[in-house]
């Protein structure tokens, strides 16, 4: 219970990390979430072609380290280990 708490606390940070960045609904900031944790904070090419907004004011790093920043409570050490050279 207390990995979900921390879980959902750390999702609505980097929510709102990334809608400071770039305004969008809720449902987009949430597919990008879900996108760049499961490509380790790299956006890929697929994520890139649907949000072009990101790419074109060169924000993709500042999301990446904005929602790095946010899952870090919740990442294992291993996990922390290898965003070391983000």
């Amino acid at each position: 219970m207390k990995e979900e708490a921390i879980y959902l606390r750390s999702h609505h940070n980097a929510r709102q990390a990334l809608k400071e960045l770039v305004e969008m609904p809720d449902m987009d900031a949430d597919r990008i979430i879900r996108s760049l944790r499961d490509t380790r904070f790299i956006p890929s090419g697929k994520i890139q072609k649907e949000y072009p907004m990101v790419g074109k004011f060169k924000l993709w790093d500042a999301v990446s380290e904005a929602l790095r920043r946010s899952f870090s409570e919740c990442l294992t050490e291993n996990e922390l280990s290898d965003f070391s050279w983000l």
